[in-house]
């Protein structure tokens, strides 16, 4: 169980890394700060999840 919530946490990590690449190759005319302030309301939303996912993954 352990083993699947960590796997599960490291995969979605690996998602939003692959995500924020493919944003920043994507729009390389325009400079990446807003590249980066475009990504922050994605990023904001998504770092709730992921603290849960690791507190749930500590506490078993």
């Amino acid at each position: 169980m352990l083993r699947g919530v960590r796997l599960l946490l490291l995969l979605l990590l690996l998602l939003l890394l692959l995500l924020l690449l493919l944003l920043l190759l994507s729009s390389s005319s325009s400079p990446p700060r807003s590249c980066l302030q475009a990504l922050r309301p994605a990023i904001q939303h998504a770092a709730p999840t992921l603290r849960s996912l690791a507190a749930f993954s500590e506490s078993t």
